[in-house]
């Protein structure tokens, strides 16, 4: 999260931006129309003006008069408002006067005459803020009413934890704000800017919403414009027409770039997202309205499609809401299918290209200087640490011998192979001395150790193919080379990538089905979350952690699922993630995620994905070849014996009296797993649990033992902080890394910070989330956010 307290220390200092205004709410006595004025094209409004030094507000209501070309009579104060709009600055006031003219003039000096009714009329599309329709009502009467005083506070105009909010529950909107982190001082920065953008008026029709986008430099004039009335009924929760700060302070949070997309946030984002498409405001989307979010996550996705695609792709996700004929899609119908991940996509939809806060200070001028990092940190004294202690108990506390390997190979600066010879071909160099022998065993025995990089392997040779998939191959007319996209096969032949990823499967399989279902991993230990077919962010992980390979790098790697589904490359990461087993099978562990399941695979994209790369024939070959090794994938993990690591989350205690030694117990294989093993299913599906999201006390679920249905998957549990402690201290555990959630920053503490989220893949279904890894390494967890950019 972005640290803004200098920005808004520079915030707390800034100069005066209001002066006092006089309005005059003008009638003509023939008729009791009132003047208003379009001024700038804003809407239509009382004429107004601001009180220099030295005049008095009665002086500046008389020349507003004059200015307008009328003479008339100031009979009084209709309404008198003190507003605030920085703390640390002295507030305005807004005096609006009573006058009225005798003369009958029509639209002279751009005012327009308004009867009381033709004011409810344009309310709602065409007066620039609700302050005359308040007003003209008063003069009904048939005296003068005594002016009325109203005050507005930037304390009281904030959404604290012990407000309520209008048409939506209050957890909802607290929940929103704090996860687009809008603390009360970004609040009071996004007040400030809205007063000074809609003074005098109090609030903002869709002209003035119009412009104050346009301040932000987010999109060129042609976009606002084709986009503005969606914006704006997004924004407008109560359909008024006019947006109060609370309307505005909360659809930026809900548009906010970094809001995450999960949980509550996620559920009010939608219903944003649901209205600005809802064109005709009827509550319910009409097949083009859908027709148009679907159109707007492809391009935002970057697929292109003709329309017919495009009424293809609607008619498919059309099944997946239940919509037959011509039914609309309702919100709750579509909150629901949404929460239950059935439908992608929506996070990247309703986004701001940059962070609010960050734009709004941007916007004022108030940046800073970056700070001086040449200043070096204090430096911890080293003593007794954790870190030492385990370095000094490291060589002596095993007593497990090192030997020497029987391979020497050669790598480039990049990290590259460019030679492999095993120690025996050697002999007779200088690199071995006359007294170094190799039995004839040992050679028998260590040929599968040089096998790890013969580069004639297929797991390598799979390897080097990726490569040329992931690299762009330019037209060159000097080389025999067939030019090609970045992360495209080109004219490579499907058949035989296909058969050969078929072998690769074959070979993992008979790894893995010997592996426990409950791994034990020696640190140091890189554990990465969701990949989800982003072969990009795999790659790039590689450059950055293993260069050389699992096996030159002095780390093991685990993995805790999510490999396929909802990416573009899932064949692609498992063709990577298989071949890097098999060359470190006891350094690359895989785990298994709830999307390493034929049917949740069949309701997404990774079955599709096999067919429309290898042809229906081999395509599913292939993709049957690929499951039967995740049907017999480990499901668990622990790193030290004391850092418990699965996709989904804890198991409850009603599974072997909550010991971890149970998940070894797991059938294997487990083709369907939802019906064949609870355990197993738990372990992929669980969350921990979110607050904002629990109807019902948590003490008050008599047995739950901390367990409650997990709502948003609607299947498996959801577990509290105490039942993650009773784990923990069950199993003498000291932490848990999962995975099965976006995280914005890649990861996420939770639960007292013994739990912790990981995810590995950014940009995730269209969002702007970072990915991230975790390092056990010397008795610390040590969060990675890799830049994928």
């Amino acid at each position: 999260m972005t640290d803004y307290s200098e920005y808004f220390e520079q915030f707390s200092n800034v100069g005066k931006s209001l002066n006092d205004t006089v309005c005059v709410l003008v009638t003509r006595n023939v008729d009791k129309k009132i003047g208003l004025r379009n001024e700038d094209n804003s809407g239509w409004w009382f004429p107004f003006k601001q009180v220099h030094p030295g005049k008095t507000s009665l002086t500046v209501a008389e020349e507003v008069l004059q200015d307008i070309g009328h003479s008339g009579k100031i009979l009084g104060i209709a309404h008198m408002s003190h507003v605030q709009y920085h703390q640390k600055l002295p507030a305005v006031s807004r005096v609006i006067f009573y006058a009225e003219v005798e003369i009958l003039v029509e639209n002279a000096h751009d005012l327009a005459w308004f009867s009381v009714s033709e004011i409810q009329k344009v309310a709602k599309n065409d007066l620039r803020s609700l302050e005359p329709l308040m007003l003209s009502k008063a003069l009904k009467q048939t005296y003068l009413p005594v002016a009325e005083c109203s005050e507005h506070k930037v304390i009281t105009s904030i959404i604290s934890p012990a407000m309520e909010t209008d048409n939506a529950p209050k957890a909802a909107y607290e929940s929103l704000l704090e996860s687009a982190a809008f603390n009360a001082e970004a609040q009071k920065l996004v007040y400030y800017d809205f007063v000074c953008h809609v003074y005098p008026c109090e609030t903002m029709n869709i002209f003035m919403f119009k412009k104050y986008l346009k301040l932000f430099n987010w999109w060129n004039e042609e976009i606002i414009s084709k986009n503005i009335k969606a914006l704006f009924r997004a924004f407008d929760l109560n359909s008024v027409g006019h947006l109060s700060f609370k309307d505005m302070l909360i659809g930026l949070a809900a548009m906010n770039q970094n809001t995450p997309h999960g949980g509550s946030p996620a559920e009010m984002r939608c219903r944003y997202i649901f209205r600005y498409y809802d064109s005709n405001n009827d509550g319910a989307l009409e097949n083009t309205e859908f027709r148009s979010m679907i159109s707007d996550i492809n391009n935002l996705k970057e697929i292109v499609l003709d329309d017919a695609q495009l009424d293809k792709a609607v008619e498919e996700h059309a099944k997946t809401f239940q919509l037959q004929g011509k039914m609309k899609l309702t919100l709750t119908n579509f909150l629901q299918t949404v929460g239950q991940l059935k439908f992608r996509g929506t996070s990247s939809l309703f986004r701001t290209p940059e962070s609010v806060i960050q734009a709004i200070f941007n916007k004022k001028g108030l940046t800073i200087q970056a700070k001086n990092e040449n200043s070096q940190p204090k430096k911890r004294a080293r003593g007794n640490s954790s870190d030492e202690l385990l370095e000094k108990l490291n060589g002596a506390m095993f007593e497990k011998k090192y030997d020497l390997a029987t391979h020497s190979v050669k790598v480039r600066r990049s990290g590259a192979l460019v030679g492999v010879n095993s120690l025996w071909d050697m002999e007779g160099t200088s690199a071995l001395s006359k007294s170094v022998k190799f039995s004839s065993k040992l050679r028998i025995e260590r040929v599968s150790s040089v096998d790890s990089f013969n580069l004639q392997s297929q797991a390598n040779e799979m390897l080097q193919g990726l490569s040329y998939f992931e690299h762009c191959i330019k037209r060159d007319s000097s080389s025999n080379r067939t030019p090609k996209e970045a992360f495209s096969w080109g004219s490579t032949d499907r058949e035989a990538l296909g058969r050969c990823l078929i072998n690769i499967c074959r070979t993992v399989y008979d790894i893995i089905s010997k592996e426990d279902r409950l791994l034990h991993v020696s640190s140091p230990a890189y554990v990465l979350g969701d990949i989800h077919g982003n072969f990009s962010d795999l790659v790039c992980f590689e450059k950055t952690l293993w260069r050389m390979g699992p096996l030159l790098t002095p780390a093991s790697f685990l993995f805790l699922g999510d490999y396929v589904d909802r990416g573009q490359h899932g064949v692609e990461v498992i063709a990577y993630l298989f071949s890097q087993k098999l060359l470190a099978p006891e350094k690359f562990f895989l785990l298994r995620g709830n999307h390493e399941v034929r049917q949740v695979q069949q309701m997404f994209t990774f079955y599709r994905e096999c067919l429309t790369k290898f042809g229906d024939r081999l395509g599913t070959e292939v993709w049957n070849a690929v499951n039967d090794c995740f049907d017999v994938m480990p499901l668990a993990a622990v790193v030290d014996g004391m850092v418990f690591c699965a996709h989904g989350g804890i198991p409850p205690p009603w599974f072997g009296g909550g010991l971890i030694n149970v998940i070894n117990e797991i059938p294997k294989p487990l083709s369907d797993p939802e019906k064949e093993s609870s355990l197993a299913w738990e372990l992929m599906w669980n969350d921990p649990i979110n607050m904002d999201s629990v109807s019902t006390p948590v003490d008050d679920k008599q047995g739950s033992m901390g367990f409650l249905p997990n709502m948003k998957r609607g299947t498996a549990h959801v577990f509290t902080s105490e039942a993650l402690e009773n784990f923990l201290r069950t199993n003498g555990l000291s932490h848990v890394i999962r995975a099965h959630e976006v995280q914005q920053a890649g990861f996420k503490v939770q639960l007292n910070g013994k739990l912790l989220t990981v995810f590995s893949s950014s940009k995730y279904c269209g969002g702007s989330n970072e990915a991230a890894c975790i390092l056990a390494d010397r008795l610390k967890l040590r969060t990675i956010r890799l830049d994928t950019s």
